[in-house]
């Protein structure tokens, strides 16, 4: 799940350091509309994850939550950087940010399971440490591609590759989850417990 994490802090870290600059460079939007944006934006994210998480309760497995996440707000990066104007920019961000929010959520939610009461903080303090760093690393990879190419050819690249990370994830756990069901007699998925079922 940590590839996953990584895979869509790339994309949200990426957004987020340059959609200023691209609202005012690229969008050619006055510095009110770019702060539009990014209220929308921020707005948009916080009133999804409740749902979000309701919907997380209900599925025995979270990781196509962060891999379907993932890749919508992939998708939503690459329509961005190929957008001009106010209109198109905000749809795309009111469709795209509720799929990242949904996959925030539910790596959170893997997190918590996999730490016992007395390992909790330090599971999430390793949680906010790749958090953190994937954030960072978006702009520091691909600030150059955007520098040299322009936002549409660096937005596609981070979204590539966050696509195949996030891929590489479903890969690994559908695999995990096989062999888990393989090895397990009937009725074992029953017994066992929520985290190790979930997770």
């Amino acid at each position: 799940m940590t590839i996953g994490l990584i895979a869509t802090t790339l994309t949200w870290g990426t957004i987020g350091a340059f959609l200023p600059v691209f609202g005012r460079e690229a969008l050619q939007l006055p510095n009110s509309q770019v702060g539009y944006l990014l209220a929308l934006q921020a707005v948009v994210n916080g009133l999804s994850r409740v749902p979000a998480g309701r919907l997380i309760d209900r599925l025995p497995q979270r990781w196509p939550v962060v891999f379907f996440g993932a890749i919508g707000w992939a998708i939503a990066m690459v329509v961005l950087g190929h957008l001009t104007g106010f209109a198109a920019p905000a749809i795309v961000l009111a469709i795209g940010t509720p799929f990242m929010a949904a996959a925030f959520v539910a790596m959170g939610v893997v997190f918590a399971d996999l730490s016992t009461a007395s390992t909790r903080g330090v599971t999430m303090g390793m949680y906010g440490t790749v958090l953190f760093l994937g954030l960072s690393l978006g702009p520091l990879i691909f600030g150059p591609v955007v520098q040299g190419y322009g936002y549409a050819a660096g937005f596609t690249a981070c979204a590539a590759v966050s696509a195949a990370l996030v891929s590489l994830m479903a890969a690994m756990q559908s695999g995990q989850l096989r062999r888990r069901t393989s090895r397990a007699p009937a009725g074992d998925s029953e017994t066992r417990s929520p985290a190790t079922r979930r997770a």
